[in-house]
């Protein structure tokens, strides 16, 4: 017979019961944990052995499994738009200069008083009144009452709105000037142009501005006014012209236009000029 069983035989049934729960309590010297233990050495004999570097790796990625995440980096904001056209584009086109703002680069050449009045109007942004002189110009003209006073109006408009529009874009202004020269200085070999005195202006006064006149201030009278010559030269030219009378051809460069209590005043630099005696061109100089 089995030795277990032959065991079991001699304490019958209810012995067996009272054998197995008192295996079970610590208190006869039993595992409670047994079950416990059994199932973690299960788990401990199903764990794989890895080798030294490939268990680095392991527990490396387990600290980077619950290491906190790194902040997020912001993207770069996106490039601003180009501020120019896009390709292709029409290139926009340079508004208009407005009257008053700056100067030109056109001739005026050998002008009366009334258009350099004009010129300063435009430089200075003034707006000359061409219905005062239209009113004046009509009203010098025979009417009846079937005159048709706005057409005449209009008509007589006209031709000072296009002696404005000439000055449109001018900077430069030619002139003709008469000048008496000095008596010569032998010291520092020159004569003296008397039109070219510093303090001297040129004025011009139409008589369209009641009360009003222009005057021309140039900026570098003391530049042009000496007329150097050998002494030789200088003889010869007054045995010419006895009477020291020339005339003068000058270029100058407007720059700029004021108000002042006597009226406009415009400045200007004289840029180059031709000397004629007796309709003969005797020198040019420039400056």
């Amino acid at each position: 017979m089995n030795p277990v069983r032959r065991g079991f035989a001699g304490i019958g049934l209810p012995g067996i019961w009272a054998v197995l729960v008192c295996m079970t309590l610590p208190a006869c010297g039993g595992n409670a944990d047994a079950p416990a233990s059994a199932a973690k050495k299960a788990d401990d004999s199903s764990t794989k052995v890895v080798p030294a570097d490939a268990g680095s790796a392991t527990a490396a990625s387990a600290e980077s499994a619950t290491a906190p995440l790194p902040a997020t980096v912001a993207s770069p904001p996106p490039a601003p738009p180009p501020s120019g056209p896009p390709a292709g584009a029409p290139i926009p086109v340079a508004a208009e200069k407005p009257a008053g703002k700056s100067l030109g680069t056109g001739t005026l050449s050998y002008p009366d008083d009334f258009q350099i009045e004009l010129l300063v109007d435009r430089i200075l942004g003034r707006n000359p009144p061409f219905d005062d002189w239209a009113a004046a110009a009509v009203s010098r003209r025979e009417a009846d009452e079937f005159t048709d006073r706005e057409r005449l109006l209009a008509e007589a408009r006209k031709p000072f709105e296009a002696m404005f529009a000439a000055t449109a874009d001018i900077g430069v202004l030619r002139l003709r000037l008469r000048s008496q020269f000095s008596q010569y200085d032998a010291d520092r070999k020159i004569y003296y142009l008397t039109a070219f005195s510093p303090g001297n202006t040129l004025t011009f006064r139409s008589g369209k501005y009641s009360g009003e006149q222009v005057t021309l201030q140039l900026d570098n009278l003391s530049q042009a006014q000496a007329w150097p010559m050998e002494p030789a030269a200088a003889q010869a030219l007054l045995k010419r012209h006895p009477g020291r009378t020339v005339s003068l051809d000058v270029t100058v460069d407007l720059t700029g236009a004021q108000m002042r209590s006597s009226g406009p005043q415009l400045n200007g630099r004289i840029r180059t000029f031709d000397i004629h005696g007796n309709d003969q061109l005797i020198t040019t100089r420039e400056l």
